[in-house]
């Protein structure tokens, strides 16, 4: 109940589905907003993983983590997630994806 959660989604751009706030806050909210989740117009990871590092970021928690749930096909595959990957890890946050 006192760890934070924070859903970003992602399509062409990101977006906040359910803000910032501990599971106990966001427990109901969040279940129903990521049970609503769809598929729709291809997959902009770069600025969703930016959006949701800097929100991990302001959270005061002993640790932080990232999980990314995607189908893989990204529009810009290559090097740059592994850069981006690697700035976050080093900031303090790991990183998991399905």
């Amino acid at each position: 109940d006192d760890d934070f959660i924070t859903v970003i989604a992602f399509d062409s751009a990101p977006y906040e589905v359910v803000p910032m706030a501990t599971v106990a806050v966001n427990r109901a909210t969040a279940i129903d907003k990521i049970n609503r989740l769809f598929a729709n117009e291809g997959t902009n990871l770069f600025p969703a993983m930016e959006e949701g590092w800097q929100a991990l970021l302001k959270v005061d928690a002993g640790r932080k983590h990232m999980i990314i749930m995607t189908d893989g096909q990204v529009y810009d595959a290559g090097p740059i997630y592994y850069q981006q990957a690697k700035q976050i890890r080093v900031s303090g946050v790991t990183i998991s994806t399905v």
